[in-house]
């Protein structure tokens, strides 16, 4: 078994030697070619465009040399060089989702249109919360929702509106009842 739980590189500026942050890719799930990028840059070297250039090289060699389905970024909602260094990164994926509640996800759109002037049409393609409406509660259930999602798209499966999770639970009825069979009176 590959004890290699993923790849680390040094980020150095052409003209000068020395470390001015790291980039790579972790928590490397080879049975689903799937991992999280991260980053680190020194405050000096920020906002002039280094982590983009690095990250680009290291996402491509992921998806090409190491044939991964998935590369994920965590970044922290109110870090907006990183949510704009994600924007900038865009790419052809069939897929891109974002785990949080219906809350998050809806302050989520909010930021991109403000920071980053994105459309409603723009955000059509962040999915969120991902998965599909199937009644998950435990972690592996909730992991079966997103896949099943992440297939459908990929495969091209039109799904009805109640499967999206926002929508079902916003429109989820109170314990007994349902559409079809209003509780019973007293």
């Amino acid at each position: 078994k590959d004890p290699v739980s993923g790849a680390r590189w040094a980020v150095e500026l052409r003209d000068q030697p020395g470390l001015i942050g790291t980039c790579g890719l972790f928590r490397w799930n080879r049975n689903w070619r799937s991992c999280i990028v991260g980053y680190e840059i020194a405050p000096a070297h920020q906002g002039r465009g280094y982590v983009k250039e690095a990250l680009k090289a290291i996402i491509t060699w992921g998806f090409r040399e190491v044939q991964l389905n998935r590369i994920e970024a965590q970044v922290h909602p109110d870090n907006k060089a990183s949510l704009a260094l994600l924007e900038a990164l865009r790419s052809d994926a069939f897929y891109i989702g974002a785990i949080g509640s219906r809350r998050n996800n809806e302050a989520r759109h909010q930021r991109m249109r403000e920071h980053f002037g994105l459309s409603d049409q723009d955000l059509a393609r962040l999915r969120g919360p991902i998965g599909l409406y199937i009644g998950s509660k435990t972690p592996p259930e909730i992991a079966v929702s997103i896949m099943a999602e992440i297939l459908a798209v990929k495969n091209g499966v039109s799904l009805p509106r109640e499967m999206n999770v926002a929508l079902a639970k916003a429109n989820a009825q109170p314990p007994g009842e349902s559409p079809t069979h209003p509780p019973a009176s007293a």
